[in-house]
């Protein structure tokens, strides 16, 4: 798992924009912690998992974040993704949606540093110039290697607002999922959580068996998909 604690050695990981809030010890947290070390899917073959503890993703702190990825795809990678910045995350997003555009197009949305930014997603090889002054992305298998980015919010009371943040969390992840302890009486919370695509997991059931299922949806659905798919390449290479 990867927390504050144990990357505080490894500041390159703090350079990508990885800094985790300190781990806030408490009944919720051990709740967490007895969840994701007994119930979370098992890792498919050929795959990897890394769990982020209270990741910050633009100043929103799911309290967990399980990542499953494809280690063969990300295994020819080369070093010079290891320097890429925020920014350069959020350009190559953007190529992700547009797929090709020229350099006049990126400086309207991208004018701060653009030249360098493209320069390391070209070394990194995740983007190639082409004729005219015109860039386009790697084809999207070889470079996202993610499969599913599942969040996690664990609450032991209000209910309500852990269905609130599990909600925030929907804009990179393919799930988002509420953990408490038991399922309130009554119907109001599961249909909620259904209208908002968010599953429902409770102590004791395993992640696919929950009675309320997460809306699973494609990624990359943003730039900080993007994010978790170098943060758990990088913590791989420097952790292990």
């Amino acid at each position: 798992m990867i927390t504050s604690e144990n990357i505080k050695n490894f500041p390159d990981l703090n350079k990508s924009g990885l800094t985790p809030r300190k781990t806030r010890n408490g009944p919720e947290y051990d709740f967490l912690q007895k969840y994701l070390q007994d119930y979370l899917p098992s890792t498919p073959k050929g795959q990897e998992l890394t769990v982020f503890i209270e990741p910050n993703v633009d100043s929103v702190f799911p309290d967990a974040v399980a990542v499953y990825w494809d280690l063969n795809t990300a295994e020819k990678w080369n070093e010079q993704r290891m320097l890429l910045s925020k920014q350069d995350i959020r350009l190559l997003h953007y190529f992700s949606l547009v797929n090709t555009t020229n350099y006049s197009n990126l400086e309207i949305a991208f004018s701060c540093n653009l030249h360098k930014s493209l320069r390391r997603l070209e070394e990194a090889q995740l983007i190639k110039k082409n004729k005219l002054d015109y860039w386009s992305i790697k084809p999207l298998k070889n470079i996202f290697a993610v499969k599913r980015l599942i969040t996690i919010e664990a609450k032991i009371s209000d209910w309500q607002g852990g269905l609130l943040q599990s909600f925030f969390h929907t804009w990179f992840a393919s799930e988002s999922y509420l953990l408490i302890s038991k399922l309130p009486k009554g119907k109001q919370l599961v249909d909620d959580a259904s209208r908002l695509g968010i599953g429902i997991a409770t102590d004791e059931v395993a992640l696919e068996n929950s009675l309320a299922k997460a809306r699973c949806e494609n990624i990359p659905k943003s730039y900080a998909s993007w994010l978790f798919n170098e943060w758990a390449w990088k913590a791989k290479k420097l952790i292990g």
